[in-house]
């Protein structure tokens, strides 16, 4: 259950179409009303993405993200524990760091991205890429916090980050090889490329405001 976009819910679609498994996108308000209770379902979930397997319902993106993983026999080479430190960085980097910095404005992305020796934004993703043992998080199986990863990039990638790149000259991704490495193989994937689900919906994008500020 999720908005019918790709989103939050990226990284549980892009699993279970790599593994092959059927699922069915249930995007419609009503639907996704149906099973939160953020819209008064008296349900033990919150808010979408929400995952119903059977009789099993869970919520929470790192949370469906983890479940799903090991559903489609992702987890080979994975220290569990570690994943979900991992997942949760992934949380702090993008949506606590990079989003909320967008979120004040420009001015504010920009203090995030290049302010500092070493910037905030670096001590972040210097973490993430000291966790990346090659070619993939756990070694040379695609696991759970990289599909997350690539989902979380995409995301920012589409909704500012191209557009920042091309007007601004500043690529966040440049000094992060593995990182980088890891996105580009799950973009590449052909199950990746079948699904034509938008990743972003109107309304999502970044305003020109924004990009004005970044200065």
């Amino acid at each position: 259950y999720y908005w019918p976009m790709m989103g939050r819910a990226g990284a549980v679609m892009r699993m279970l179409d790599y593994a092959g498994v059927p699922y069915k996108h249930k995007s419609e308000f009503g639907e996704i009303a149906s099973v939160c209770g953020a819209f008064g379902a008296q349900t033990t979930v919150f808010a979408p993405p929400v995952v119903v397997d059977g009789d099993y319902t869970i919520s929470q993106s790192t949370a469906t993200a983890m479940y799903v993983g090991k559903k489609c026999g992702l987890t080979k080479g994975m220290d569990e524990d570690k994943a979900l430190q991992i997942l949760a960085d992934l949380i702090d980097t993008f949506e606590n760091g990079i989003g909320a910095a967008a979120d004040k404005g420009g001015s504010s992305l920009k203090q995030f991205f290049e302010d500092g020796e070493p910037s905030r934004f670096a001590k972040l993703m210097g973490n993430i890429e000291r966790n990346i043992q090659g070619p993939y998080f756990f070694g040379a199986s695609l696991t759970v916090p990289d599909f997350v990863l690539a989902a979380l990039t995409d995301w920012q990638d589409f909704t500012k980050l191209e557009r920042l790149k091309k007007e601004k000259g500043f690529d966040p991704w440049s000094g992060y090889p593995k990182a980088a490495a890891v996105v580009a193989a799950v973009r590449a994937l052909p199950s990746y490329k079948v699904n034509q689900l938008q990743v972003v919906r109107d309304g999502f994008y970044a305003k020109d405001e924004l990009f004005a500020a970044y200065r």
